[in-house]
């Protein structure tokens, strides 16, 4: 021993726990907690949203995204910015992916990045969810889903969608912009540069799937090398 201090290694990102065996779990759930007819409902929408193609014209690799809601933070020359949209804290899938980048933050934060995650919840509802699953990162309000749709992120919820939501108690009215509540983001999550602009993306038309948290990592650790 030297006696001079140690430094601590950073785990590599393939050590983070995947987040899709956690997600996948509720999915086999979902006829239970749902039932067939209900969950038929939610495989068609999942569906069509697929066949749209919606998503396609998200911010590409290489590009400048549209502005951010109002208190998103920059992307700085220390380190780039991760993006994550998410539908609302009653979404099962959402929170399942807000806690595995909460608990995978100190690896983002170490590579000099920062964190932030959107809703088209009003600030007091992703108040309400921070607190819950106690995110330390900061959760933005987008009214009206109106950024996601520049993002070319936005989906409508149809009238059936809309009955089916509030049958099962997800009164969307209640905690997005009662003007617009029924537009929300496909789940999708960038890493912009220091520059800003796209240095990684994940997007998917399909609600039940989220980027891992070490793709994540690994995307915001090349973005840094990189720059």
């Amino acid at each position: 021993m030297t006696g001079a201090a140690e430094r601590t290694v950073p785990p590599p990102a393939e050590a983070i726990p995947a987040l899709e065996p956690r997600l996948a779990a509720l999915r086999r759930m979902a006829p239970t907690r749902l039932g067939p007819e209900v969950l038929a409902i939610f495989e068609f929408h999942i569906q069509q949203t697929l066949r749209s193609g919606l998503g396609r014209d998200a911010p590409a690799v290489g590009t400048r995204p549209p502005p951010l809601p109002a208190g998103a933070p920059t992307p700085a020359p220390a380190g780039p910015l991760v993006v994550t949209w998410f539908r609302g804290g009653w979404c099962l899938y959402c929170r399942e992916a807000l806690e595995a980048l909460r608990d995978a933050l100190p690896l983002v934060t170490a590579a000099g990045a920062t964190l932030v995650a959107v809703s088209p919840q009003t600030p007091a509802a992703n108040a309400a969810t921070a607190a819950d699953l106690a995110l330390p990162f900061p959760l933005l309000s987008d009214p009206g889903a109106a950024a996601a749709q520049a993002w070319g992120l936005a989906v409508e919820l149809d009238d059936t969608m809309r009955r089916l939501y509030l049958e099962l108690g997800r009164d969307l009215p209640a905690v997005n912009d009662p003007a617009d509540p029924w537009r929300l983001p496909l789940p999708a999550t960038f890493v912009l540069a220091a520059d800003g602009r796209v240095a990684w993306r994940f997007v998917h038309g399909d609600y039940s799937r989220r980027a891992e948290p070490a793709d994540v990592v690994a995307a915001v650790r090349s973005s840094c090398w990189s720059g």
